[in-house]
């Protein structure tokens, strides 16, 4: 499995692109990067993206979603079904806040707990984790060892919980699941670098 970082989206955001090189099947992890900057590796690798996924609906990590949605016509969006309320807000995905007033269409597909996004063998398990917003979630490849944390978990930092919805009290239940998780896992956060689990325990 292959993930390339893209780290100047708004608010210094990351998207993922993640790739499994046997079937090229590829998804994406949130919208805050321009699409321009990932077609041309998608065209290079000859990539086939079956999924763009958002882990929350924030601003930040939102707003190009309609352009990724172009750019890649047979891609399903996707987030967790309780973050369309987030998503259609402009209060609760921040944008109001920036004096933008966004709202975002409805996704294709919505998930919950338990469900299973497949780019070609690998399988990402979707974990919900509310408190950053009621329906953040974490993508884990156990075979890779990967995990996407979106703003759930940053190295040594973690989500913000005064914005609309946010739950300081969520959040730590959230965080403390993770923290029983496999300490070599490597976290792919929302904002900054990769880490390992092991170093940010709850």
């Amino acid at each position: 499995m292959q993930i390339k970082t893209f780290k100047q989206g708004l608010l210094d955001s990351n998207t993922y692109l993640v790739w499994d090189e046997e079937s090229s099947e590829a998804m994406i992890v949130d919208c805050g990067n321009d699409p321009r900057d990932i077609t041309p590796l998608v065209k290079e690798a000859g990539l086939d993206v079956r999924y763009v996924v958002l882990t929350h609906g924030h601003y930040d990590h939102a707003d190009y979603i309609e352009d990724y949605a172009f750019y890649f016509p047979n891609a399903k969006t996707v987030c967790h079904e309780a973050e369309v309320s987030v998503m259609n807000d402009p209060d609760a995905n921040v944008s109001a806040l920036l004096g933008l007033d966004r709202e975002y269409p409805d996704p294709d597909m919505t998930v919950d707990e338990g469900d299973v996004l497949m780019i070609g063998k690998k399988e990402f398990a979707v974990i919900s984790t509310p408190g950053h917003t009621p329906g953040s979630i974490c993508l884990y490849c156990e075979e890779e060892r990967v995990m996407f944390t979106g703003d759930t978990l940053f190295v040594r930092g973690v989500g913000r919980t005064d914005f609309k919805y946010g739950s300081g009290a969520e959040l730590l239940r959230s965080l403390r699941r993770l923290s029983k998780m496999d300490g070599e896992i490597t976290f792919y956060s929302g904002h900054g670098d990769e880490g390992k689990l092991k170093y940010e325990r709850y």
